[in-house]
């Protein structure tokens, strides 16, 4: 799995941004923190969390992460493979092709 290079750090005014110690105001449109008594820092502090989970170990937002990935397995790579119906199943399509 390659993460994609443009990556975001979770900031305090983000929705889902959660301060664990419930410290977290906004003053002039700021962040601030009054348990530390000064300004948020955000994905650093110790107490940030993310409401929905996607705060990372190292503060980036995981909403802001696309991953790339290959196909590892092409299509005509595949195999057909076979499965045992029973009578009542086969009746039931009655005959037609099950691709």
């Amino acid at each position: 799995m390659i993460l994609s290079k443009s990556t975001k750090d979770c900031y305090p005014e983000c929705d889902f941004f959660r301060c664990q110690q419930r410290a977290l105001i906004f003053k002039k449109r700021k962040a601030y923190c009054r348990w530390a008594d000064d300004f948020c820092e955000g994905a650093t502090c110790n107490f940030a969390s993310c409401f929905k989970g996607r705060m990372l170990a190292n503060g980036t937002c995981g909403f802001n992460i696309k991953r790339k990935t290959k196909d590892t397995q092409q299509v005509e790579d595949i195999e057909k493979i076979e499965v045992p119906m029973t009578n009542k199943v086969l009746r039931k399509f009655k005959g037609e092709d099950l691709i």
